[in-house]
Formats: C-alpha cells, sequence, structure tokens
C-alpha cells in the first residue's frame, strides 16, 4: 500500500476467469495505476495475488492492449487487421447471423463463454436470455467444468462439496488433482490453518505439483486412472468394515448397487492400473473413514480423461 501522500489508493479485484477472485489494492497517480498488490487487510485473500495479476499494470497500459473492434483483412494466422467503429462491429455480426438463421435456422448459431470475471451480470448466463430469445442452440455454454458439475448434481445435489472456509476444521485433507498453491492460493491458506491444528494433508495428483511437494503424502496415480483409485478406496471401506451405516441408512440412495459393483474392485486390481501400491489404497480408505472430519478437495482435472464425469461421482 502507498505510503506517498502524492499516491492515491483504491481497493478493487481481479477481473480474471478465477473463483478467488482476489482482493486487490491500486497505487494511482495522476490518474493512472502505478502499481498492485494484494489486499492483506482481506480476510480471504489475505494479500495473495497470483503471477498473472502482480504486473497488471504493465499489462493494463501496454501498447498492444485491444481496445476497439478489429476486423481482420488477410488469411488467418497472417495478422492483418484494421480497426472499426463499435456500430460497424456490430453491423457485420449482425448481418451475418441474420443470414445463417436465413438459411439454416436460429439453432445453427451456438453460444460458448465462460465466467469471464464470473459476476452475476456479466457471468455464465448473463445473456441466455438473449440466446432463447434468438432460438439458438443452448448448450452447457462451457466444457471447462461442466463434466464435474453434472456430476455433482446427479451425486449429491446442487454443490462441490465443503465450503471452503470449513476445512479448517477438518482433521484430514485430501486435495484431489487440484494445485491449490498455484490455482487455488486462498483455500490453501486455510489448509495451513487446519495444519496447524493438527491436519495431515494429502494430495492425490499425477505429477508432484507445488501442492504436492507440501503434502504430508503424494499419492501419484497415473494419468487417467483416478476412477480407478476411488473404486478401490470404496472396496477397501468396505472391507474393512470402516462404512457409516448410520449416515448410508438415512442419506444415501443406491449404496447396495454401488458395493456391488465395487466388490470386484479391490486394491490389488487398482494397483495393476493406477500403479499406486494396494497398502497404500488400504492406508488412504482407512484414513479417510477413521480420520474425522475429513475433507475432500477436487479439481476440475478429475474430468479431463475418459469417464471423468463418471470419476467424479
Amino acid at each position: 500500500m502507498a505510503t506517498n501522500p502524492k499516491i492515491e489508493t483504491a481497493f478493487g479485484g481481479c477481473p480474471h476467469d478465477c473463483p478467488d477472485t482476489c482482493a486487490m489494492v491500486f497505487d494511482i497517480e495522476d490518474g493512472k495505476v502505478i502499481g498492485v498488490s494484494g489486499n492483506k487487510d482481506h480476510p480471504m485473500t489475505r494479500g495473495g495475488l497470483c503471477v498473472k495479476l502482480k504486473d497488471y499494470e504493465k499489462r493494463h497500459y501496454h501498447p498492444d492492449r485491444l481496445l476497439h473492434p478489429m476486423r481482420r483483412t488477410g488469411p488467418k494466422g497472417s495478422k492483418q487487421f484494421e480497426r472499426i467503429t463499435w456500430d460497424e462491429a456490430l453491423d457485420e455480426i449482425t448481418t451475418k447471423w441474420k443470414s445463417i438463421i436465413k438459411e439454416y435456422g436460429a439453432q445453427a448459431i451456438v453460444p460458448y463463454s465462460y465466467l469471464g470475471h464470473q459476476g452475476l451480470v456479466h457471468g455464465l448466463n448473463g445473456a441466455d436470455a438473449f440466446w432463447n430469445k434468438m432460438g439458438a442452440t443452448v448448450c452447457e455454454r462451457t466444457f471447462c467444468g461442466e463434466g464435474s458439475a453434472t456430476a455433482y448434481l446427479a451425486t449429491v445435489g446442487p454443490t462441490a462439496g465443503l465450503d471452503v472456509e470449513s476445512y479448517v476444521h477438518s482433521k484430514y485433507i485430501v486435495i484431489w488433482a487440484c494445485n491449490s498453491m498455484s490455482t487455488n492460493l486462498h483455500h490453501w491458506a486455510i489448509v495451513q490453518d487446519a495444519k496447524q491444528k493438527g491436519a495431515k494433508v494429502v494430495v492425490i495428483d499425477a505429477y508432484a505439483s507445488r501442492t504436492a511437494k507440501q503434502a504430508d503424502w503424494h499419492i501419484a496415480p497415473k494419468p487417467g486412472t483416478d476412477g480407478a483409485l476411488a473404486m478401490a478406496v470404496i472396496n477397501s471401506i468396505i472391507e474393512q468394515d470402516l462404512v457409516d451405516k448410520d449416515y448410508v441408512d438415512n442419506y444415501v440412495v443406491g449404496y447396495e448397487e454401488l458395493a456391488e459393483r465395487a466388490k470386484d474392485r479391490t486394491p490389488e486390481w487398482a494397483e495393476k492400473i493406477t500403479g499406486v501400491a494396494a497398502a497404500d489404497i488400504r492406508q488412504l480408505a482407512k484414513d479417510l473413514a477413521t480420520e474425522q472430519p475429513a475433507a475432500i478437495r477436487m479439481g476440475v482435472a478429475l474430468e479431463r480423461s475418459h469417464g471423468g464425469g463418471q470419476t467424479v461421482r
């Protein structure tokens, strides 16, 4: 934060496509941003900024920053563009769309986008009314995390798991396919709070990420084999008679079918697929079932392979 009396201070949040939305402090001199830093007084983000934001002011004023509509004038890849007005851009887009709709129907237009700065107005569903009115083909709008989201809805309802602030109460934390230190750094701060209270942190990731290197235990399955590992953990929890039967009886639908499906998915079976030792799988299963309260933080990386949605489930 600035100490020079000529420098003003303003507060804001990161505009990037990221769920953390880091709280930022802007140093301003003569109406121009000259530096940025994380807001250390913010209770959640705690002064953290990822590397994409630490030179934000340089990119904000970069001479190559796109500020106006540009029309391509040469072949793709030739980097030949000309500046046009907003009216010209809107006219060109609407003319093209009307031509497509006339020839093929409105369903030939498929919107694809993601969350932007994840605001309520300009987020994922910001233009749904427009597309619905047009009659466009509205799919999931993005394929970044929809496999995971669909799996959550089908299995546990409209939630992605624990509220991140609840992890501070956990005694056993599994971070599965998520590099928290690089992509979810404010959750990592809460994990550190839990560690100071005695929690054990296990990272399941196919490579030794920054987060994995800081874990108490790094389990490294072969890429794309997480589903097999999860099934073997289920098998082992059942085999060791560690199932919370009261919870299952009151809140779970389909447990008998799941148990039957997992019956042959033993740790030895999974070891051949995942490369994770059967003894380690049994230990992980025992720890998850007995070191309570336990928590699992899943990353969307789990869906980025064949059958990824089922793996998340």
